[in-house]
């Protein structure tokens, strides 16, 4: 990676003492690698999702989601759902999912339980 920095910089101006104080890191994923294909593969088929999920304070509780969306923020997964129980939507950090199981229970999109629905509620202001 130096070569390449130095290779753009001025003859005088090359090597580490003449850094600008820029570091490029490759993004490293913190987990939940192991999910992406089951939880792409029921975005794909409409599947109901069932998985047992961690939140930040180490609570562990079970989910059942409609799937909306996977993406990747730089180091982390997050699944964009809508949740069953909660009748609302929920991210999820994919690397804090524990188990996760696709259920036989598909759906149809509704009115209000889209990813289109998900962004246009988090634009309106509270």
């Amino acid at each position: 990676m130096k070569e390449k920095i130095d290779a753009v910089r001025p003859n005088g101006r090359r090597g580490i003492e003449h850094a600008v104080g820029i570091a490029v890191h490759p993004p490293t994923p913190q987990g939940g690698h192991d999910h992406i294909p089951t939880l792409r593969d029921a975005i794909e088929a409409r599947r109901i999702v069932d998985m047992r999920y961690r939140t930040l304070d180490e609570t562990r509780g079970r989910r059942i989601v409609r799937r909306l969306r996977l993406e990747f923020w730089w180091r982390a997964w997050t699944l964009t759902a809508w949740r069953e129980l909660r009748s609302d939507f929920r991210v999820f950090r994919v690397e804090r999912i524990e188990n996760l199981e696709v259920t036989d229970r598909g759906f149809r999109d509704e009115r209000g339980k889209s990813y289109k629905d998900y962004l246009d509620a988090a634009e309106t202001p509270c």
